[in-house]
């Protein structure tokens, strides 16, 4: 079995794929809602401040013994990369 074949049976790693494909897609839909085109300068920024806002956030919730379901992972992503807009003055008020 190659070590392609071992990671891909590794429910961890499928979780995580699965995690971050729902993390893509809810991107895309912040960006359409926003107008905003993927390559605009301020989606980089909102990138890193949603990725460092949502991993402290699934760290507490580990910490703390919380089982977060993946759908609530892209939820929280989701409100993350919209704060990390807001804070560029970018969409409505909270």
């Amino acid at each position: 079995m190659s070590s392609r074949d071992s990671w891909s049976l590794d429910p961890t790693v499928g979780r995580l794929r699965k995690i971050f494909a729902l993390l893509e897609a809810r991107q895309d839909e912040v960006l359409t809602r926003l107008a905003i085109p993927s390559l605009d300068p301020r989606v980089r920024l909102a990138r890193e401040l949603a990725r460092q806002l949502w991993e402290r956030a699934w760290a507490r919730a580990n910490y703390r013994g919380s089982e977060v379901e993946e759908t609530q992972m892209a939820d929280l992503y989701e409100y993350a990369f919209i704060l990390a807009f807001r804070q560029q003055g970018v969409g409505p008020p909270i």
